[in-house]
């Protein structure tokens, strides 16, 4: 079995008044497997990214800073929204892959690819009922209250790979920390 663990990245703004003007320019994934053999999970993908093109918003000077995506960047390298989810169902749809669920670090991606769907009249590239909140889990896990996947590698000695805010290396770190949880269940339950 394997496990989408993905991040979103949106455009973003400083002034509260804008902040409704979000839309998604990257939706970052990494994958996770089940080993057959150690029966321990394993990162079996970097984090693979995804480029959208905003069609309703800019990438504000904020949002830059924030994310390292300029509107150039996602200009010319990325696609429509529409193609995006194409992509997004092309990939949880493959028979290598067999996505059986996916993993988001708390529920903002959740809720934006909700948002976004419902925008575009479409249905969700990943199906809701596989969903797995991982900020919330390993604060249940660990039994402190919810932080940053940044906060939650510190805790846990992990030096954290690549850049906050860029949707492939969020879900890159977001993965080690689902294995981390997993494989210390796996461990418990021999």
């Amino acid at each position: 079995m394997q496990i989408m663990v993905m991040d979103l990245e949106a455009t973003c703004f400083e002034d509260p008044k804008e902040r409704t003007r979000k839309e998604i320019i990257e939706f970052g994934y990494s994958t996770v497997a089940l080993d057959d053999n150690t029966k321990e999970y394993r990162v079996i993908s970097d984090g693979i990214s995804i480029i959208i093109k905003p069609r309703r918003s800019y990438v504000s000077q904020f949002c830059t800073e924030l994310t390292g995506w300029t509107a150039k960047e996602l200009e010319d390298n990325g696609i429509g929204i529409q193609s995006a989810w194409d992509h997004i169902n092309e990939i949880w749809k493959t028979p290598i892959t067999r996505y059986r669920v996916w993993v988001s670090w708390g529920m903002y991606d959740y809720n934006m690819i909700v948002e976004e769907s419902s925008r575009l009249g479409r249905s969700m590239p990943l199906p809701r009922p596989f969903h797995l909140n991982l900020k919330t889990l390993y604060a249940v896990a660990r039994g402190v209250k919810p932080m940053s996947v940044g906060a939650a590698l510190e805790r846990e000695g992990i030096n954290f790979v690549g850049r906050p805010h860029r949707g492939a290396d969020d879900a890159y770190n977001s993965a080690i920390l689902f294995c981390l949880l997993m494989n210390e269940n796996v461990k418990a339950r021999r």
